[in-house]
């Protein structure tokens, strides 16, 4: 846990790790004297140690569901957001998915997003 406090403001960060001493949650809390705000980020780790899904939350509630595939070389192969706020792309259309491709040695040839500018 670390807290720092300036000017009556305060940012207290926690962070919780499973067996493996691998981060799955993560929780800052900010107090300004008005109100107390609380984001939290969660993420399943899979038994190749790779993120299988993340979770961001604004005081309590769900902001973001993001979950990725990778393949038998541990590359990601596909990215899903689920989202009341998504990433945007350079133009700001925002992505729901992405799905990336591989040759043989490893270099990424093509990557296929699929955006939209959602409401």
């Amino acid at each position: 846990m670390v807290h720092y406090q300036a000017g009556g403001n305060s940012v207290e960060t926690k962070l919780s790790l499973d067996e493996f001493g691998r981060e799955f949650k993560r929780e800052l809390i900010e107090n300004n004297k008005i109100k107390i705000t609380t984001f939290e980020i969660e993420q399943d780790i899979s038994v190749n140690n790779k993120i299988a899904s993340k979770k961001l939350y604004l005081n309590k509630r769900l902001l973001r569901e993001e979950n990725y595939s990778y393949d038998l070389f541990g590359r990601v192969t596909d990215y899903q957001c689920f989202s009341d706020i998504y990433p945007e792309t350079p133009e700001g259309e925002k992505i729901q998915q992405q799905n990336y491709h591989w040759d043989a040695f490893s270099n990424l040839i093509r990557c296929e997003t699929t955006a939209d500018n959602i409401n």
